[in-house]
């Protein structure tokens, strides 16, 4: 079962390998990462406030934002190299719906980790919604690159490029691509 924000961190059996060879391992965060993820998105530059929230929001605007997070319905895997934070996967259920369909977003600490990165915390998000229940996942992008089409469409996802409305099934991750 995938764990909640509330229970404890554990780690994942295989390490993710860039080209320069260095393991990145994804983790389950548990009730004590709040304040890495927070830092997270603290230190993103402007340019990456954009692509992860659509705006160059304030850092008084992001912790509004985290205080305000439903915890019921809300699901994290970070990546790690070493101990530092470099990616992280959101899920956002609602009490409406529940797992149907939940919103899956992405953040990449270093603009230079994205390419790679950004296809390994889609397949974990992927991997955790099917978890879930979730048959596809919403995703949302503030400016639709071609980097962001080729993520969608090789994972056979839909992308409307007016609204930057992405959604992807979950069946689109390998049957071990979330074996923890």
């Amino acid at each position: 079962m995938f764990h909640s924000a509330a229970e404890p961190a554990t780690l994942a059996s295989g390490p993710y390998r860039r080209s320069d060879r260095a393991s990145i391992r994804p983790t389950r965060f548990g009730a004590g990462s709040e304040d890495e993820v927070l830092a997270l998105f603290l230190g993103l530059a402007t340019e990456q406030r954009l692509a992860r929230f659509g705006a160059p929001v304030s850092d008084q605007a992001i912790r509004a934002w985290r205080s305000s997070i439903d915890r019921a319905y809300y699901r994290t895997v970070a990546c790690e190299r070493g101990h530092d934070l470099i990616g992280l996967v959101e899920l956002f259920g609602s009490r409406a719906a529940g797992w149907k369909r939940p919103e899956l977003a992405l953040t990449v600490r270093q603009p230079q980790d994205s390419p790679g990165l950004n296809g390994r915390l889609l397949e974990l998000g992927l991997g955790a919604a099917r978890e879930l229940g979730a048959t596809d996942v919403v995703l949302y992008f503030p400016t639709v690159l071609p980097s962001a089409e080729i993520l969608v469409l090789s994972r056979a996802g839909t992308l409307d490029h007016d609204t930057g409305i992405a959604i992807i099934p979950c069946d689109a991750a390998g049957e071990d691509e979330f074996a923890w």
